[in-house]
């Protein structure tokens, strides 16, 4: 075994990534007719999932199902349920990870909040043009997952 101090910076272990920090949770939620909620945000950057970041409650950070639970709720006026999780998705160059849970409704009334000027449902084959496109690709990739569509209905959306 060699002495520590004669190692050469090649001959030390390598340095392990971390795992990203999961920074948001959002949610694909389905009614009963399989149609997709989504808010209108009030900033102007178009349509977009239900969901947002991770805060300090009670000075601990909520987790990512809490996150999702509260935003949702807050941006919608609908309380959800999570029926699993659906997709982590990844930026690598950012270090951070987003978790979409796929959700259905359990009560309340839809609303507009603060940080949005319309909510409704949409069926899939009509979202809207100004669907925030990482969004898009979530929805899809989470219905498709979960063998709610296939790949086909994907490309005939897609054109």
């Amino acid at each position: 075994m060699k002495n520590p101090e004669d190692l050469q910076i090649n001959d030390k272990l390598p340095v392990v990534e971390k795992e990203p920090k999961i920074r948001a949770s959002f949610a694909v939620v389905l009614n009963g007719k399989g149609e997709i909620l989504l808010h209108l945000r009030a900033d102007g950057l178009g349509w977009d999932l239900p969901g947002g970041g991770r805060e300090k409650i009670g000075g601990k950070k909520e987790s990512p199902k809490e996150t999702l639970l509260r935003e949702t709720e807050e941006e919608t006026g609908l309380k959800v349920r999570i029926l699993g999780i659906s997709k982590k998705f990844v930026n690598p160059e950012k270090s951070k990870a987003t978790m979409v849970y796929l959700c259905a409704v359990e009560s309340g009334e839809l609303r507009v909040s603060h940080e949005s000027t319309e909510v409704r449902f949409f069926p899939f084959d009509q979202l809207p043009e100004t669907l925030l496109p990482k969004q898009r690709v979530r929805i899809w990739e989470v219905l498709a997952e979960r063998k709610l569509i296939t790949k086909n209905e994907i490309r005939s959306v897609e054109n």
